[in-house]
């Protein structure tokens, strides 16, 4: 898990949470197939201060580099705030400070 916040237009504070994400996959017969595991980074990123104005988002990030709002891979970034907060966030990660 880690912490770090990121400059984000129009807003006072941006908190981001991290941390690995990993989703075991079971067959439904279990005869000689092995077990897949999904893992992924998953972040929460929480815009504003006081809890009536404050949005929470949950991203995913999966090693092909493809980025979802939901663990399973099926909700894609489709607003221009998403591809706001992953391009912040990948240029916070680039920085690495």
């Amino acid at each position: 898990m880690g912490h770090f916040t990121i400059d984000f237009a129009n807003y006072q504070k941006v908190d981001v949470r991290w941390g690995k994400v990993r989703k075991l996959r079971v067959p439904f017969f279990r005869r000689r197939k092995p077990h897949e595991l999904t893992v992924a980074r998953g972040y929460i990123v929480t815009i504003g201060e006081n809890k009536e104005t404050q949005k929470i988002y949950r991203l995913f990030k999966f090693q092909t580099g493809e980025w979802f709002t939901d663990p399973d891979g099926i909700g894609k970034l489709d607003t221009e705030e998403l591809l706001q907060i992953k391009d912040a966030i990948l240029r916070k990660e680039v920085s690495g400070v």
